[in-house]
């Protein structure tokens, strides 16, 4: 204020008196008037006494001469606060205003009663504002147990990435709360004798500038969550917007307060606060400042290496099709996974698990990605054609000979699509049908909880390592029976034996089939079985002789085949059991398979063709007559 006069003013009047100031030419000049004068400005008036020397305008005069140059407080007179020249030549800061939000009212000292109602205003702003974060936070926190903190997306484009780090930086710059903050802290801490007011107590000041710099920290964090957590650009930019505004609470309510909205006396603590000038220590501001942009832009690199490398991706999925429009679809039910790491537009390849093993005559079934029309697809694919043309036939598979496709997305993970939204193509028509029954869920393991609680996770494969009496992909099922016999209660099926064995290996272990399935089995003269498995969406009871492609005789060669078994829409079978999702073929309702094509062309059986209800039922055999058990679990 005392620098303005010496810069703006050479002569100042106030009714008859006036004191002039000299140019340089005229050399310095020293008063002697015989009466008190005064001097005014823009920012007020000072007044010197009779016969003062005034050594602090001569100071203002050489300011003429050299604006970096200060004069120090001590020199200014008692009617100058010293509060209101925050100046220091020899600091590393540059003078700014002080910061127009809730915080800077608790900077400026007034009666005890307005000074209790300022705190309780400004603390209850706080509250305000740090309980919308954790809303926010507690939302973005509240992730699935099957999914990996702090839930990225299993990939991103690189539009998102640069979009990503450039968020980051302009949150990171934006962010008032922080520098403001800091530059008070640093000010009390060690620019001592810059009190913002004498008689504001340092712990005020100290608890406000701790608040302000808690939600800026706080507000940032989440940034970085909601940048990591985004799968598209405009929702990454939209939520930082969001973001903006959360932080900028604090000035919302001081404008409120500087309007009057909230009384005369918080409304004069506003204009005094903007009155206020408050030195920037930029150096340290900006220090730390890089420290948090690093931090941030570290922690960004990382989430997007681990999603490059693909371990966020779902390693085995499992696919449950209903037959409700067409039947062989639902033959190719089962666990996917993805093989060697194939991509198609970064995406993963989902094959058939056994289809390195199946018939060499055989198609696998594939979920992939078509980028011709950005959809996720459910095709066949020759998985033993040449592996150099494989790109081509990828894409031709998912993008022509599709059976089952999902809406458009960009979605990188297709655990991402719901089931829901996705259609069946209904052959030979070509339309678009919505599924009935339609599910995908991962067969990933993390830990023994996805293993049901009742077996080990192999980390490495991500598949699960069941305890001894328990069985299925993720453990979910009970062991099953050794024996299934017909309920010698009803009739029967005609022509088929009424004792079933479960199928073993040479190594004593339970045969399946590619949907996790035990095969039971009954031994005939002459190298003839008969048969029960699962068909991926129904139980199936057939002969051996039903079987595409089988030529053996032997056990051997029967659990050979089974484990290269693939279903096709060739497979036919004597008798079918109601939808089932089960491990055991006991309990259900059977039915005699007499054609595939729908009598009277009715279709209340689905795509199955014409069924005929039998009154037979499959029980464990080691139960009463009395007690069926159902699918319960089998006491042997």
């Amino acid at each position: 204020r005392v620098a303005q006069v010496g810069r703006n003013t050479n002569t100042k009047t106030k009714g008859d008196d006036s004191i002039r100031l000299p140019s340089k030419a005229e050399g310095p000049m020293h008063t002697n008037h015989t009466s008190n004068k005064q001097t005014s400005s823009r920012y007020g008036s000072i007044k010197f006494e009779n016969n003062e020397t005034a050594p602090f305008v001569e100071s203002a005069k050489n300011s003429t001469d050299n604006f970096n140059n200060s004069y120090s407080l001590e020199d200014a007179p008692a009617h100058v606060e010293k509060s209101d020249i925050l100046t220091d030549s020899k600091s590393v800061y540059k003078d700014g205003n002080l910061s127009e939000d809730a915080f800077s009212l608790l900077y400026m000292e007034s009666g005890e009663t307005s000074s209790i109602l300022v705190n309780c205003y400004v603390f209850t702003v706080f509250f305000i504002q740090f309980l919308v974060l954790v809303v926010v936070a507690a939302d973005l926190f509240n992730y699935e147990d099957d999914k990996h903190w702090p839930n990225p997306p299993a990939d991103v484009s690189i539009e998102l990435r640069i979009s990503q780090y450039f968020a980051i930086a302009l949150a990171v710059f934006m962010e008032e709360n922080i520098t403001t903050s800091l530059s008070m802290l640093l000010h009390i801490l060690f620019d001592n004798k810059l009190d913002v007011h004498h008689n504001v107590p340092k712990r005020i000041i100290l608890i406000g500038s701790c608040g302000k710099f808690l939600i800026g920290y706080f507000s940032l964090f989440i940034s970085l969550i909601i940048a990591i957590q985004s799968s598209k650009v405009i929702d990454l930019f939209a939520n930082f917007a969001g973001m903006y505004f959360i932080g900028s609470v604090d000035n919302i309510f001081f404008q409120l307060v500087d309007d009057g909205y909230f009384g005369e006396t918080l409304e004069n603590r506003a204009e005094y606060v903007k009155d206020k000038r408050l030195p920037h220590h930029r150096g340290y501001s900006g220090v730390v400042l890089l420290f948090i942009l690093s931090t941030m832009m570290g922690v960004c690199g990382w989430i997007n290496c681990v999603q490059s490398s693909g371990e966020l991706f779902t390693h085995s999925i499992t696919v449950h099709l209903g037959d409700e429009i067409m039947y062989w679809p639902s033959l190719l039910n089962g666990e996917y996974e993805w093989k060697n790491g194939y991509r198609v537009g970064g995406r993963p390849v989902y094959v058939e698990a056994r289809c390195s093993n199946t018939l060499g005559e055989s198609e696998c079934g594939i979920i992939s990605f078509c980028l011709n029309t950005r959809t996720w697809t459910w095709s066949t694919f020759d998985y033993h054609s040449d592996s150099n043309n494989y790109e081509k036939l990828i894409h031709e598979a998912s993008c022509t000979k599709y059976f089952v496709i999902s809406p458009r997305t960009d979605a990188f993970d297709v655990m991402e699509v719901p089931a829901t939204e996705w259609s069946m193509i209904s052959q030979p028509s070509g339309v678009e049908l919505p599924v009935p029954t339609f599910t995908i869920t991962s067969s990933d393991c993390k830990s023994r909880d996805d293993c049901s609680g009742a077996g080990s996770c192999n980390t490495a494969s991500k598949k699960c390592i069941c305890d001894e009496e328990r069985f299925g992909l993720n453990c979910e099922a009970q062991k099953p029976c050794k024996r299934i016999v017909i309920d010698p209660r009803g009739p029967g099926l005609v022509g088929f034996p009424d004792k079933y064995e479960i199928l073993l290996d040479e190594m004593n272990n339970i045969v399946t089939t590619n949907n996790g399935r035990p095969v039971y089995i009954n031994f005939e003269a002459a190298g003839y079985f008969n048969l029960i498995l699962f068909g991926g969406y129904r139980w199936i009871i057939m002969r051996s002789l039903q079987l595409p492609s089988f030529k053996g005789s032997s056990t051997l060669d029967l659990i050979s085949y089974i484990k290269k078994f693939h279903a096709n829409n060739e497979l036919h079978a004597s008798f079918v059991s109601e939808p089932s999702r089960g491990y055991s073929p006991a309990g259900l309702d059977w039915n005699k398979w007499l054609s595939r094509t729908a009598k009277n062309n009715e279709r209340k059986n689905g795509s199955l063709g014409t069924v005929e209800s039998v009154d037979a039922f499959l029980i464990n055999a080691f139960c009463t007559i009395d007690d069926d058990c159902g699918n319960g679990r089998c006491d042997e």
